[in-house]
């Protein structure tokens, strides 16, 4: 499995953690998790992951994300591959999106 989309279906933060760990994950390079209920701890749960290190492109716009979910995405040891992280549609206040800015550069989109 290289792409998963489940956008647009209301997932909690919850659902996050499973991906999270689950190693199954691990040969996925895109993963589209736009539109739903992720939140900061959704956010949180994928950026630790070690099974998500492959990944090229990593959707989560629209989830309720905040300061504290884009702070652990900038500072996610395992997701320095990504060429696209797309964080467009939530609420992640300037300061914040400037440290997603300064370790992932024009890869990000705020």
């Amino acid at each position: 499995l290289r792409s998963l989309s489940l956008a647009g279906n209301l997932l909690p933060p919850d659902a996050a953690g499973v991906l999270a760990r689950t190693p199954g994950v691990a040969d996925l390079r895109v993963l589209d998790l736009r539109d739903n209920k992720l939140g900061d701890a959704g956010a949180a749960a994928l950026a630790g992951s070690p099974h998500l290190a492959n990944l090229v492109h990593l959707d989560l716009s629209s989830n309720e994300i905040e300061d504290a979910g884009a702070d652990a995405l900038a500072d996610a040891p395992h997701l320095g591959g990504l060429i696209a992280l797309d964080l467009y549609g939530n609420v992640i206040p300037p300061p914040a999106a400037a440290r997603l800015k300064r370790r992932f550069g024009d890869r990000v989109f705020v």
